[in-house]
């Protein structure tokens, strides 16, 4: 069985492969969750910025997650010490979803 969503809006019909209803409505549950972790690493004044932040090593898969959402780009991780993480990645406007 493939995965696939559909959804309309104002007439408009848009199908989703590799999804499902239910993994959408899951992910949006989460988005307040998504939405925290990508203000850690987020520049303030560009979302659509490259992205080059120091977090807590516990935040790290929270925060991959994100920018792989909110950007479509990957980031690259290096410890610091002290429980820390550098973090950085292209961005959106740098990534496959940009300009």
């Amino acid at each position: 069985m493939t995965k696939t969503a559909t959804a309309t809006v104002e007439g408009v019909t848009v199908t989703f492969p590799d999804v499902t209803v239910e993994e959408i409505r899951e992910q949006a549950a989460r988005l307040p969750e998504i939405e925290a972790a990508f203000k850690k690493v987020e520049n303030p004044t560009d979302w659509k910025a490259p992205i080059e932040a120091v977090i807590d090593e516990a935040d790290l898969e929270a925060v991959r997650e994100a920018v792989d959402f909110f950007t479509g780009t990957t980031i690259e991780a290096t410890p610091i010490g002290g429980g820390q993480v550098f973090v950085e990645a292209d961005g959106y406007r740098a990534g496959p979803a940009g300009p």
